[in-house]
């Protein structure tokens, strides 16, 4: 009786954390998603003077992981002109 309810518990922590896993994770991905749409939406609308930030695996990659903060830093840096 006890190791099914050992059992039980078990299964609610392993249900909670990847709840709260998957929630977290869903909220990442858009915000990567959203980072990378604007770096093209920046390159294919010619806003920033040319010639426009780079678009290499480098500068997709920060926009990746930063999601918005990334390509804030990007365009930032390139004002700066160091290009990723």
């Amino acid at each position: 009786m006890l190791a099914v309810v050992v059992t039980i518990l078990a299964a609610f922590a392993v249900a909670a954390v990847l709840y709260f896993v998957l929630k977290r994770s869903t909220t990442l991905l858009l915000n990567s998603v959203v980072g990378v749409l604007i770096l093209f939406g920046l390159d294919w609308l010619n806003i920033l003077p040319e010639p426009g930030v780079p678009i290499t695996l480098g500068a997709v990659l920060v926009c990746a992981f930063g999601g918005l903060p990334g390509v804030l830093a990007l365009v930032g840096l390139h004002f700066l002109g160091l290009n990723i």
